[in-house]
C-alpha cells in the first residue's frame, strides 16, 4: 500500500497505551513487505530514504492509496468524486492510465537471492538497532 503503514509505530498515539508508551524509545527493526510488483520499485526506494541512503523521499505521480475509501479521498482533485465506488474507480483510473502504465516491474525485487540476503542479514542482527531500521 506505498508504504502508508511502514512507520505507523511512530504514529500511534502511545500515550494512551502504557505497555506502548514504554516501548516507544527503543529503536526498532522494522521490515515491510509488498505484494504488487508494480509498487515494489518505489517501496524499495522508500526504504532505502528511510535508512538514511537517500535525501529526498521518493515521489510518485499517483496517490499513494491502499483501499477504495482511501483512494477516495483523492477523487475530487481529479474531478471524479462518484457516491458509486465502481464509477469513482473507473473515472480515477481513466486519469491516472498514463501513470499507471508507466510502471515497471524490478525482477530483481522478486528474487529468491536476494529475498534469502535480506532474511539472513535479519537473522545476523543482535540486539537492538543503533536506530530504526527498515528491511523491505
Amino acid at each position: 500500500n506505498w508504504c502508508n503503514t511502514i512507520r505507523l509505530f511512530e504514529d500511534i498515539e502511545y500515550g494512551k497505551n502504557a505497555t506502548f508508551a514504554t516501548a516507544l524509545p527503543a529503536p526498532y527493526d522494522v521490515y515491510g513487505l509488498e505484494a504488487s510488483p508494480l509498487i515494489q520499485p518505489f517501496a524499495e526506494q522508500y526504504f532505502r530514504w528511510l535508512n538514511g541512503l537517500l535525501d529526498d523521499e521518493p515521489e510518485t505521480c499517483l496517490p499513494r492509496s491502499g483501499s477504495t475509501a482511501h483512494l477516495k479521498k483523492y477523487s475530487s482533485v481529479y474531478g471524479c468524486l462518484h457516491a458509486d465506488a465502481n464509477r469513482m474507480r473507473q473515472c480515477m483510473w481513466q486519469k491516472l492510465t498514463k501513470h499507471l502504465n508507466a510502471l515497471r516491474p524490478d525482477p530483481r525485487l522478486n528474487s529468491s537471492t536476494l529475498i534469502a540476503e535480506r532474511l539472513d542479514g535479519a537473522r545476523q542482527q543482535c540486539g537492538p538497532p543503533p536506530q530504526n531500521r527498515f528491511t523491505f
